[in-house]
Order: structure tokens, then sequence, then C-alpha cells
């Protein structure tokens, strides 16, 4: 980790004493167990590097066409990546979807995101509370509608936090 310390300082008081979950979604996503206003554990994952590797680099992203972000087939994708069978037999399901006409070309890129986000959600396992949020707008957007799909509850933190955490560590520094 880098820089995602300090926005989780910056968050702190956003969160309950007990253990939270705080995730930071990104090219390379982070998930840190906080309580008691420290990093218990954290873990990465490279589900956006991953997304933009399938979609420019291999048979799905040829099948696939550029549009928005389709909520319901982004959804079916997060659910699917719940389901038995791991994730590259899903991978291999957006193909063969795209190829029996079940799954538009313009819709597969949701349908891809969902999988690898969903599946990201089923490897932290079903964290008691809610799962807090930061980082860049769009992302946390993506990450609360797969969190909500799935019945769990998402809380958006201040994209801003890194800044309060850079005050917050400047005001433990020592004083000359």
């Amino acid at each position: 980790m880098r820089g995602e310390e300090t926005q989780i300082i910056g968050a702190l008081h956003r969160l309950s004493t007990a253990s939270s979950w705080v995730c930071l979604p990104g090219t390379h996503s982070k998930w840190a167990e906080v309580r008691d206003a420290k990093i218990l554990s954290f873990s990465t994952h490279m589900t956006g590097e991953v997304f933009a590797l399938m979609k420019a680099h291999s048979i799905l992203g040829r099948m696939m066409s550029d549009g928005p972000t389709d909520p319901t087939w982004f959804e079916a994708g997060v659910r699917r990546a719940q389901d038995a069978g791991g994730l590259l037999h899903h991978l291999f399901g957006v193909r063969a979807r795209g190829l029996f006409s079940e799954l538009p070309n313009e819709r597969a890129a949701s349908y891809l995101s969902g999988i690898l986000i969903g599946d990201e959600l089923a490897s932290i396992g079903n964290t008691q509370g809610p799962v807090h949020l930061l980082g860049d707008p769009s992302l946390v957007a993506l990450y609360r509608r797969a969190l909500e799909s799935l019945a769990r509850v998402a809380v958006v933190l201040d994209s801003d936090a890194a800044v309060r955490g850079l005050f917050t560590l400047a005001q433990h520094l020592p004083r000359s």
C-alpha cells in the first residue's frame, strides 16, 4: 500500500471503533480491515487491470463495443460471480453468452466488469457491517452498485480523505 493508508487515516472519523472494512477501488483495489483506528489486515486485487487486459487483449474484447455501463448487465455479472464454477469458468461464459446471442456486444463490457468486481467481493467474503468505499467517484459508484445488488450495505466516504489524512499526520510531527 502507498497513499491508501493516508486516505484511511483521513476517513477514520467515519468508521466505528468496532471492526470496519474499507475498500479503495482502482486498477489494483485495496481492502483494509480497520479496528480501533488500526489497520489490521489488507489485501490487493488486480480487478481493474484484469478488466483492461481482457478488454484490450483477449477474445472477449473483440466481441465488445464501447458504451456506458449497463446496470442490468453489470449486476447480472456480479451475481454470476457468486455462483459455483470459479472466475475462469465465468469469464468463458461471457464469450459463450455472446456466441449464443444472449449477450449484446454493447453490454459485454458491463457484464465482464460485474463478473470481475463480483469475484473480488466474493473473495472478501460476507464481512459484517457496511463496506466503506473510498476513492474515485465513478469506481466507487460501481462498487456501491455491486454491493447493493448483493444486499450488502455500502457507505461512501469523502474522496478527499487523503487531504484530511495528511493534515492528521502533520499534527503528529515532532515540533522543533
